[in-house]
Order: C-alpha cells, then sequence, then structure tokens
C-alpha cells in the first residue's frame, strides 16, 4: 500500500481517493492529491490527529475554499453562473426581443429577483423571459387596479355631484313653486280689486 507522510499525521492513498470522490460530488473536477494533501493537513492541525473519514465534508470545504472562482455565465459540472451585471444585461436583451420597453430601475428590480445559478442555458434563459413576464403582469395589475380605484372613485365623486345637484335643483323648484304659488294669490288679489260687482 502507498502511504504519504506529512509532519502531522499519515495520509494514504485511500485518505486521499476517498476526499477526491467526494470532492468530485461537490463540483471540483480534479483536485491534486497535493490539493487534497494540503487540505487534509490544514484540516487536522494536531501531531497526533487521526484521519476520520466523517471530516471528509469539512475536508472538501476547503478544497472549495481554495479553487479560483469560476468564470461567470460558463457551463460548469454542475450548473451556469450568472453575475448581477450579466443578469442586467441579460433581462434588458430579452425584454427588447419581447417587445416590451423597461426602464433601468424595472430591469434592476426583475434582475435582483433572478437566481444566479442554472442547470441549463434553456432554465436560464426561461427564468428571466417568466420574471420579466411576471413583473409586467404585476405592473398591469397594478395599473388596472389603480385605474379602477380612479373609477370608483370619480363615480362616487360624480354621485356625490349629483346628489348635491338634484338638491339644488329640488330647492330652485321649490322657490319656483313658492313664488308662483305668491304670484297667483297676488294676481287673484289684483284680480278681485278690479272685479265689478254684479
Amino acid at each position: 500500500m502507498f502511504t504519504l507522510h506529512t509532519k502531522r499525521m499519515e495520509i494514504t492513498r485511500s485518505h486521499i481517493e476517498n476526499v477526491r470522490r467526494v470532492a468530485k460530488d461537490k463540483g471540483i473536477s480534479s483536485p491534486t492529491s497535493e490539493q487534497i494533501r494540503e487540505a487534509i493537513a490544514q484540516f487536522y492541525d494536531s501531531e497526533d490527529a487521526e484521519f476520520n473519514t466523517a471530516d471528509i465534508p469539512q475536508i472538501v470545504d476547503i478544497l472549495l475554499a481554495q479553487q479560483p472562482p469560476q468564470p461567470l455565465g460558463i457551463f460548469s459540472e454542475l450548473s451556469i453562473v450568472v453575475a448581477e451585471e450579466e443578469k442586467h444585461n441579460l433581462v434588458a436583451e430579452t425584454a427588447q426581443q419581447i417587445g416590451v420597453n423597461l426602464v433601468a430601475s424595472e430591469i434592476k428590480q426583475i434582475a435582483q429577483g433572478i437566481a444566479s445559478g442554472f442547470d441549463s442555458r434553456e432554465q436560464l434563459f426561461n427564468e428571466v423571459t417568466n420574471a420579466i413576464v411576471a413583473f409586467i403582469e404585476y405592473r398591469i395589475g397594478a395599473q388596472s387596479d389603480t385605474l379602477k380605484d380612479a373609477a370608483l372613485r370619480i363615480r362616487a365623486k360624480l354621485g356625490e355631484g349629483n346628489s348635491a345637484t338634484r338638491d339644488v335643483f329640488h330647492a330652485i323648484r321649490q322657490d319656483v313653486d313658492s313664488t308662483n304659488t305668491d304670484f297667483k294669490r297676488h294676481l287673484e288679489g289684483i284680480t278681485a280689486l278690479f272685479t265689478i260687482p254684479s
């Protein structure tokens, strides 16, 4: 059996392969034996430590932390990772392609609601398109609600105005009727003065 030694503990090929297998499952494509040895040595900071398979996930986390950042928007074994700026650009381009005009603040708002990791380009574009459609539906719904509220307020005001107008016309009509009644009485009185007794 091939065995590697460090200052702190004995690391076997079996240890390295166990860590490599878990590392590949977490998306590290091919960590070198040297990288794995360094991560194990970093995790076990004691001279009398012994390798324990239960510690492999923490060792792999050390390997993950040591990985250089993945280029954004590129396929990896696990997913596509998209930066905020790229999400903004995708939202703006997709909106333009489907004929939707968005201002910068709307693009930013939509992009912030989009995840950063995707399993495929298709999933990414579906997410962007769905986010734009959902935003437009929300905006139309909000505008529709605003218009409905405005229409209700206008109708209420017109109703108040019609009621007030009816009240004014009713008062004017009562005044006219009262004036007509008074005029008829006066006219009857005047007519009675000119009546010749028989």
